[in-house]
C-alpha cells in the first residue's frame, strides 16, 4: 500500500534506501512515463508513445515494458534485464508534492526499497541531509524541469495535430493473440507535409530529433514481441 508524507529528518532520520531494490519498483508497471532528456538511451530498448491520462485526458509521454496488465517484460527472475532504467523507476520511493504552493519532497513510507537495516541514509545523525539525499534531490530537479520541458513538447505536437492512435495486434508463438489500444505515434505522413515554417518552428525548439526517435523507437515492440515469446516458452530474457 502506498503512503506519501513529506520527508521530514524527525521522522525519517532512521530510514534508509536499499538502492539494490530500486529498480524493483517497476517490476508490475506496464508502461512508465518519460521524459524528452532520456529519449536517446529510451529508443535503443523501448518503444516510446503517447497514452491519454485517466483523469485529464491529456497526452502523456509514457514508454512501454509490456503487453498484459502489471506485466513488465524488462523484469524476470528478481532482476532488471534492460539496459537502462527510466528516471520515474529510479526516483522511486521519492517524488514532489505541494504544499500551499511550494514543492515539497516525499517518500512512499510503505516501498519495499525503504528500510531501518541496511541501505543509503537520507540523514545524518544530527538531522542533516546525507551526500545521497542530496544527489536525490538533485535527480527530483533535474526530472521535474523535464517533465515541464516534455510537456511542452507533446503541447506542441498536439497543436499541430501530429499525434495518431497507434492500435496492436499481436499474436505470440504460442497463438495467442493481444489487441493493444490507447497508444499513440507520430503521424509521419502529417509530418513530412508540414508547412515549412511550422517545421523551422520544430527545428528551433529542438523537437525534430526527439520526433524521429519517437517513430525509430516503435520498431521495439518486436523486441517486447520476443521477451514475451521467451516468457512463455518458458526460456530466460
Amino acid at each position: 500500500m502506498t503512503k506519501y508524507v513529506a520527508l521530514d529528518p524527525s521522522a525519517h532520520r532512521e530510514l534508509k534506501i536499499n538502492t539494490d531494490a530500486l529498480q524493483a519498483q517497476g517490476a508490475n508497471e506496464r508502461i512508465v512515463p518519460v521524459v524528452i532528456s532520456e529519449f536517446p538511451k529510451l529508443v535503443i530498448e523501448f518503444p516510446i508513445v503517447f497514452t491519454k491520462h485517466e483523469e485529464t485526458g491529456r497526452f502523456v509521454c509514457v514508454a512501454v515494458l509490456g503487453f498484459d496488465p502489471k506485466e513488465n517484460l524488462f523484469w524476470q527472475n528478481g532482476v532488471w534485464t534492460g539496459i537502462y532504467t527510466p528516471l520515474n523507476v529510479l526516483r522511486q520511493p521519492f517524488f514532489i508534492g505541494y504544499d500551499e504552493g511550494r514543492s515539497v519532497i516525499c517518500i512512499d513510507e510503505q516501498a519495499a526499497c525503504v528500510t531501518r537495516e541496511q541501505g543509503s541514509a537520507m540523514f545524518d545523525a544530527q538531522g542533516g541531509e546525507t551526500a545521497y539525499l542530496k544527489d536525490v534531490k538533485r535527480m527530483l530537479s533535474d526530472l521535474l524541469a523535464a517533465e515541464r520541458a516534455t510537456k511542452t513538447f507533446t503541447e506542441t505536437l498536439v497543436a499541430l495535430d501530429l499525434l495518431i492512435p497507434m492500435p496492436i495486434e499481436v499474436t505470440f508463438g504460442n497463438g495467442d493473440k493481444r489487441s493493444v489500444k490507447g497508444f499513440y505515434t507520430i503521424d509521419e505522413k502529417k509530418l513530412n507535409s508540414l508547412e515549412s515554417d511550422k517545421l523551422v518552428r520544430l527545428q528551433r525548439s529542438g523537437y525534430l530529433t526527439p520526433l524521429h526517435m519517437i517513430v525509430a523507437s516503435t520498431g521495439q515492440f518486436y523486441r517486447l514481441i520476443e521477451n514475451k515469446n521467451k516468457l512463455i516458452s518458458g526460456n530466460h530474457i
